[in-house]
């Protein structure tokens, strides 16, 4: 009982100091080296990725650099592809938004012009003018323009 008390507990901090580990992704004359310790002198940092941010992988077996490569770059097009998808429902959003202050901006300005067009319509009962008349068809032209119901 104390034996697994004691594993679990070496467990319990191997994984600890695991998640606060950190990776040094660095290059050298046109090659990409992974590292967990900064960048030798001579290779310039790319990016520094914490362990909590890698993939999981499976620890029951041993990976090769090669597997362990290709598991990172896997999870890099992943997240790559989820921050695209993030981008183009903002984009979407963006879209639906103008076009519905589009359509508010248009039911305002054909309100404003058959609000116009009644007032117009008015004065002409009042009195018939000629000049009443053309504005009265300048109106329903607007109005058609936009593609108003009046």
């Amino acid at each position: 009982m104390q034996k697994a008390f004691w594993g679990l507990l070496l467990a319990s901090v191997s994984a600890a100091a695991l998640s606060q580990e950190t990776f040094y992704y660095c290059s050298k004359n046109g090659e990409m080296l992974i590292s967990d310790r900064p960048c030798m002198e001579g290779a310039r940092e790319v990016k520094r990725v914490d362990a909590e941010d890698l993939p999981p992988l499976n620890t029951s077996q041993v990976l090769t650099p090669e597997e362990r490569l290709r598991a990172v770059r896997n999870w890099e097009e992943r997240k790559e592809a989820e921050r695209r998808q993030e981008e183009e429902e903002q984009l979407r959003q963006r879209a639906e938004e103008k076009l519905q202050l589009q359509a508010q901006e248009k039911q305002q300005r054909c309100d404003k012009l058959t609000r116009w067009r009644h007032s117009l319509l008015a004065q002409q009962r009042k009195r018939d003018g000629a000049l009443v008349s053309n504005l009265i068809v300048k109106a329903n032209i607007e109005l058609q323009k936009l593609g108003c119901e009046f």
